[in-house]
């Protein structure tokens, strides 16, 4: 098994998981637009809300899919040098957690992604309610902060997925300073 074999692997199972939980974002964001009010003054937000609100979960599985059907090309992608694993499993430290910080970085990006746009669509619609705004009240202040946490959250999965190897890198030498300290002290 090689690196790519088992990315891959990782992909598609976090793909049928990430197909499960989409389906009740899918039956939130429909919610949403089955009780929008009426339409804000500016007809242009209306229609970007309800595009928001539209294409999140239409994004999020067709994400899924893709991750599910493309996780060969993906890994390729990630992995361009394919070297062959011995029966014995003998990734280095580094190479295994590069792999898992890529894995994991796809996994925290694909899900955030459709969230942060429906939570973009609440503020939009959040800032067009008379007396609520953005940081008027603890609602707006809320939904404003939640929002933002989010965007954090699509970032670092960004972060892990790009630099992967550099974590990777970091994170061994971080032990072998802190296994060479240990060995010094005895």
């Amino acid at each position: 098994m090689g690196k790519r074999e088992l990315s891959s692997m990782v992909i598609k199972l976090a793909a049928v998981y990430r197909l499960a939980g989409n389906l009740a974002f899918l039956l939130m964001s429909l919610n949403s637009i089955c009780f929008m009010r009426d339409c804000p003054p500016e007809p242009w937000l209306s229609q970007l809300r309800w595009t928001l609100l539209t294409l999140s979960p239409i994004f999020a599985l067709l994400i899924d899919v893709f991750m599910l059907v493309g996780s060969d090309w993906i890994a390729a992608k990630i992995f361009r040098d394919e070297r062959q694993l011995s029966p014995a499993f003998s990734l280095s430290f580094e190479e295994l957690l590069s792999v898992a910080f890529c894995c994991i970085g796809l996994l925290v990006f694909v899900d955030s992604l459709p969230k942060l746009l429906h939570s973009i669509s609440a503020l939009i619609s959040l800032n067009q309610e008379p007396g609520i705004g953005l940081l008027e009240t603890m609602f707006g202040v809320e939904k404003t902060a939640h929002a933002c946490g989010i965007a954090l959250q699509t970032l670092a999965g960004i972060i892990l997925f790009l630099q992967a190897q550099r974590l990777a890198r970091f994170c061994r030498k971080r032990c072998d300073k802190i296994k060479r300290e240990s060995t010094a002290e005895q």
